[in-house]
């Protein structure tokens, strides 16, 4: 077996490698290296460029075509609730609209409805029925037109053909009050229902003397259209009117209300007396109550009174007695209703009105009444015992100094005075009755109940009173909101040296 070596003459022969080649790239290898990144960069900023513009075009194709959807379903939806026709060619409620006041649609967007054709028992027209009455319930092609804000403008049809389930009838449904009384100018009434219409005009066609308040003449016909003073559209479901019946007008009426579209609805409406007080607890003029007062009578004479009446009275603090069964009051008869009344320590003093309204929504006239302070009356003038006169006792010096209090420890000396309503503000002022008319002053006055009061007195300015003066009596006159009360002989000044 031949071994190869790499030993020669006893040494290690290191095997040698071919020389490294230090040379570098080339310019021109550089250059085109530069070149293909630049090439690839652009191709890549053109691809990732031309998916934005695309991924944009697409969501604004998304935006519109959803928009257009929303404002077709929403047409379809109000067109199928409205009443026959299905769309009504003789107006142009939905021919006019725009989207921000009529449809879902987003903000920005318009929406323009009309009529392409007709679905009629001979066929599809584009003509409306022969002899159209507004009223004519057949299937409808709709056109939708939607301009975006910017772009061109979309559009699409959509067929109604019949009513919602949703759909809201046109009706109504009760008039408040029920009855209205001959004779009187501006009885309000408020019309509730379904379906009610903007421009909805009412009349009463079959009905003489009855008119609008303020038109000045029959409300026959729907083109006599109620000033704003007497008709107010408030909602689909209710309308208030003021009208004016004559006196020789009774019976009952039939009030019909036409929408826009030319459908109807009707009514009946009475023409009845209504409720009327002509007195309360027998007399014809204002009564009194009296602010504390309990179970005060507060019985109502007049007319057409009817069983389940309700008695209103205006002001806060008076209240039908507590002692009296629900409601408060009762209905004797057409002419007489009875019930009493509680006027708290905190009612109003003022002129207030009660009225009586019977079941069918009618109201009495305002009948009035008076809250007021009841008048003070004084029982006892003393010093505080049970006499019946208070005695004061001034004294001066020789000299006539000054005078001073009595009793000996110089305080002010008070009077006591009972009674009754005694409310504030309370004034209090003194008489001579006998002797030499020089009058103590009042120098306080201390309220401490409605039953109670004290006086606190003071020597009058220059009434001197030398040696064993005798004696001077006064009277006393209170006064408060409620009025005034006097006492006579009620206080007693003596004079000591």
């Amino acid at each position: 077996m031949t071994r190869h070596s790499n030993i020669r003459n006893g040494r290690l022969r290191s095997e040698r490698k071919a020389p490294h080649d230090d040379r570098g790239d080339t310019l021109i290898e550089v250059l085109m290296t530069i070149l293909v990144v630049a090439i690839t960069g652009v191709a890549l900023l053109f691809s990732f460029s031309g998916s934005i513009a695309g991924s944009a075009s697409h969501r604004n194709l998304v935006a519109q075509d959803v928009a257009l959807r929303t404002v077709a379903q929403s047409v379809y939806a109000q067109v199928a609730q409205q009443q026959n026709p299905l769309y009504n060619p003789c107006a142009t409620y939905y021919g006019t609209a725009t989207a921000s006041t009529q449809f879902n649609a987003p903000t920005g967007y318009k929406a323009l409805v009309s009529v392409a054709g007709y679905y009629l028992s001979n066929g599809y027209s584009t003509s409306p029925p022969s002899s159209p009455d507004c009223t004519t319930p057949v299937p409808q092609q709709l056109t939708v037109a939607l301009t975006p804000p910017t772009g061109p403008t979309l559009q699409t049809t959509i067929v109604v053909n019949g009513f919602s389930a949703t759909k809201t009838p046109f009706a109504i449904t009760s008039i408040t009050p029920s009855s209205v009384t001959p004779g009187l100018t501006d009885q309000y009434i408020v019309i509730k229902g379904t379906g009610f219409q903007s421009g909805a005009v009412g009349s009463f066609p079959n009905a003489s003397g009855v008119t609008f308040s303020n038109t000045g003449g029959s409300t026959s016909s729907p083109s006599s259209n109620p000033q704003p003073s007497s008709w107010t559209f408030l909602s689909s479901t209710t309308i208030e009117a003021k009208i004016d019946v004559a006196p020789s007008a009774s019976g009952s009426v039939i009030f019909t209300l036409t929408n826009p579209d030319g459908s109807k609805a009707t009514y009946s409406l009475t023409i009845a007396p209504g409720p009327t007080i002509t007195k309360i607890n027998g007399s014809s003029s204002s009564p009194t109550l009296y602010i504390g007062d309990i179970n005060d009578p507060f019985d109502l004479t007049g007319t057409n009174f009817v069983s389940g009446a309700v008695v209103s009275i205006a002001p806060s603090g008076v209240s039908f007695d507590s002692l009296n069964s629900p409601p408060g009051w009762t209905v004797v008869s057409p002419t007489s209703i009875t019930t009493s009344v509680d006027v708290s320590m905190t009612a109003n003093p003022g002129t207030y009105d009660v009225t009586v309204t019977n079941p069918d929504g009618q109201a009495s006239n305002a009948f009035p009444f008076t809250v007021a302070y009841p008048p003070p009356t004084i029982t006892n003038v003393n010093n505080g015992d049970s006499g019946r006169t208070c005695t004061v006792q001034f004294k001066g010096k020789s000299g006539n100094r000054a005078p001073r209090l009595s009793p000996r420890d110089d305080s002010n000396v008070t009077c006591r005075v009972t009674g009754t309503n005694f409310y504030s503000p309370v004034t209090a002022t003194l008489a001579t009755a006998s002797g030499n008319g020089c009058l103590p002053v009042i120098s306080a006055i201390t309220v401490n109940s409605v039953t109670s009061l004290t006086l606190t007195l003071a020597n009058g300015n220059g009434c001197t009173w030398g040696g064993d003066a005798g004696s001077s009596t006064y009277n006393l006159k209170i006064a408060t909101p409620g009025g005034s009360a006097s006492y006579t002989n009620a206080i007693t000044v003596t004079g000591k040296g």
